[in-house]
């Protein structure tokens, strides 16, 4: 039996989400890669086939950041409503579906606003 309500509700919180992770992920990434503060001179001129240390513990940071502000955002908008949702699976077919349109909107948009 299919709930629109678990639908509905999914698709505003996914699309309220695609909204917010394209803000939240990048923060995070810019945030956690300047966490060690300016870049050194070893940094800026690597020789050739070498990767300084800063520079992967860097890349490190961000990904972790993002991964962390993306995952707090995905629980903080599909975790408090599971007491409302009957059909667990139709809420995240939704909420998923949504998220990943929104998301490509946002960017595709970004993406051209830039150029």
């Amino acid at each position: 039996m299919i709930r629109p309500f678990d639908l509905i509700l999914g698709a505003s919180l996914g699309l309220l989400a695609g909204v917010l992770f394209h803000r939240t992920f990048y923060g995070a990434w810019r945030w956690g890669f300047a966490l060690l503060g300016p870049f050194r001179p070893t940094e800026l001129h690597a020789k050739p086939n070498h990767v300084a240390g800063r520079t992967a513990v860097r890349a490190l940071l961000a990904s972790l950041s993002a991964a962390v502000t993306v995952s707090a955002t995905w629980l903080a908008l599909s975790l408090p409503f599971r007491a409302l949702v009957v059909v667990w699976r139709q809420f995240a077919l939704g909420w998923v579906t949504t998220f990943l349109l929104a998301a490509l909107v946002v960017s595709l948009r970004r993406r051209k606003d830039a150029a």
